[in-house]
């Protein structure tokens, strides 16, 4: 297949009977309409392929704007709160952060046996991971809640964007 693209381009136009020819054997042409009509299933599938790819890329993309706009959202918000609040920004994440209930025994317990059949070690073993999982994903609902009343509070409005939108 290489070989016929590299015979394709060494070859020169004036060695080509019509326009159309896409390749001479001898005296024969390859017609380019005979070439697509033979690829077709398969060019048809490439650009399918190619559209998938495209729509899956455009998908990322927007996912990694819209994370960063949050981002930014919400560092902006946290910034008016500490103005109207007369605390620092730091100050108010540490206080969401205390504001999460130590994690119980009971919870520790219910995670490990849920899970079981993902953690191969016992549960002394690995009690304080747990916990310290748990808590991490409280302090992200603690924080995602009062982002969700600064977001009211405050206003916003987000919209929807693409990075082609913005290149342009």
């Amino acid at each position: 297949f290489c070989f016929a693209i590299a015979f394709l381009f060494a070859a020169s136009p004036a060695t080509w009977a019509d326009n159309n020819a896409v390749a001479t054997i001898g005296d024969q042409t390859v017609l380019r309409s005979e070439l697509l009509g033979v690829a077709a299933f398969d060019l048809e599938r490439t650009e399918l392929e190619r559209l998938r790819c495209q729509v899956e890329a455009d998908r990322n993309q927007a996912e990694v704007l819209e994370k960063f706009l949050r981002q930014i959202v919400h560092e902006r918000l946290l910034g008016l709160e500490a103005s109207r609040t007369g605390m620092t920004v730091e100050a108010i994440v540490t206080s969401v952060q205390e504001s999460v209930r130590p994690i119980e025994d009971a919870a520790v317990e219910e995670f490990y046996q849920k899970n079981r059949s993902r953690i191969p070690y016992a549960l002394a073993e690995v009690a304080g991971q747990i916990r310290a999982f748990l808590r991490q994903q409280a302090e992200k609902r603690a924080q995602a809640e009062l982002l969700a009343v600064l977001e009211r509070r405050f206003s916003v409005d987000y919209r929807p964007v693409s990075y082609t939108h913005l290149r342009a």
